[in-house]
């Protein structure tokens, strides 16, 4: 256990809980090439990705690499439309 105290256990845990959740339905979001990946797979291709934060102009942009803007490209329109959907339910 990573803690002495009970109460502090069962938060650890249900962290990993959630964070487990996220990431099948992140994965689920990101289409049939990442279908059977396992979560350092997916943290290897997407979140260790080489990007860059700008701020310009007061906005906040997210350079990323030339051969993923495809894929994030579609992970937030997934996402929006997962988003529209919940909201007109």
């Amino acid at each position: 256990m990573p803690c002495g105290s009970l109460a502090a256990n069962a938060v650890f845990f249900r962290i990993g809980v959630i964070s487990y959740n996220l990431y099948l339905g992140f994965r689920g979001l990101c289409g049939s090439e990442y279908a059977g990946s396992q979560v350092q797979t997916m943290r290897w291709r997407i979140f260790n990705t080489a990007g860059k934060i700008v701020r310009h102009a007061g906005q906040v942009i997210l350079k990323v690499a030339a051969n993923l803007r495809a894929a994030f490209a579609e992970l937030r329109q997934r996402c929006w439309e997962i988003h529209t959907e919940a909201i007109t339910a």
